[in-house]
């Protein structure tokens, strides 16, 4: 498991601890995660996805050290949680609230333009053109990259530690023309080994979309997340196959995800859907 998924797993599991006053996770009962269910929903501040974001991890944590041989004969009195306690429900934000308008990116996207900083030139391009959610983009290796039958193509892959939100997330993202005509490639080409861009790009985006240089204060709109969902609405508005958007955004069922996943043969009529989605404005050079 990737370290930032340990650290995640074990902050909300000291947290329930510390509730509880116990750390003793053989001693668990059900009524004890309704009692911090109570506890977090009455705490302001709190969102029912949060709280059923914790109540999950705990459960996956009881099941997990349930299956562990060294540890399932300790476990055996801890009371299964998964499926036991009713999760707080909430909504969904519509996606036109959350996504970015047309309007929107394209002043995003020259923003990047004159930008110096490598993570604020390229990291909104990748996340509009390849649909990449940002973490995905910031831990891209310039080993991801390759070439099949002479177009470039890269990988989002759990290798190294990588932590990918399922396992359909890993796929293979042929490079857009939008981003070939940017430079992006060559930029690439002449970086060093190793990863393209520095951490901490969530906040870092997200500071720079809303603050002064770019401006974009809209209530609602995700400023990371908004690019990908107006991939996903650009991949219905030119027409792409359905099973090639959906194993474009990391969505895919297990058996789009084998389709296309699978073989290098397929790559090729992947990158032809994914250049039916149109630039949003003419390249620097007036191509």
């Amino acid at each position: 498991m990737p370290d930032k998924s340990v650290k995640k797993y074990k902050r909300i599991a000291e947290t329930f601890a510390a509730h509880r006053g116990s750390d003793n996770a053989a001693t668990v009962t059900v009524r004890e995660v309704e009692a911090w269910l109570d506890a977090m929903q009455d705490e302001a501040g709190v969102s029912n996805r949060t709280i059923a974001d914790r109540l999950v991890a705990i459960g996956t944590i009881i099941n997990w050290g349930k299956k562990q041989r060294d540890h399932r004969d300790t476990m055996a009195q801890a009371e299964t949680v998964s499926g036991r306690v009713e999760l707080p429900s909430y909504m969904e934000k519509p996606a036109d609230e959350t996504s970015y308008t047309m309007e929107e990116a394209r002043s995003v996207l020259l923003a990047a333009r004159r930008e110096d900083d490598t993570s604020k030139r390229w990291l909104p391009w990748l996340c509009l053109y390849a649909g990449l959610r940002i973490s995905e983009a910031n831990t891209l290796r310039k080993s991801d990259f390759f070439q099949a039958e002479g177009l470039w193509f890269f990988k989002v892959t759990s290798a190294g530690k990588r932590s990918l939100k399922t396992t359909n997330s890993e796929r293979r993202i042929p490079v857009h023309p939008a981003l070939e005509g940017e430079g992006f490639l060559a930029w690439v080409e002449a970086a060093p080994q190793g990863q393209l861009f520095r951490d901490g790009a969530t906040s870092l985006i997200g500071r720079w979309v809303r603050g002064k240089t770019v401006g974009l204060v809209r209530p609602g709109v995700a400023p990371n997340h908004g690019l990908r969902h107006l991939f996903v609405g650009l991949c219905r508005r030119y027409g792409l196959e359905g099973s090639a958007a959906e194993y474009l955004a990391g969505h895919s069922s297990q058996t789009v995800h084998a389709k296309y996943g699978s073989s290098d043969v397929m790559l090729p009529g992947l990158a032809t859907e994914l250049r039916k989605i149109e630039s949003l404005f003419a390249r620097p050079n007036g191509g």
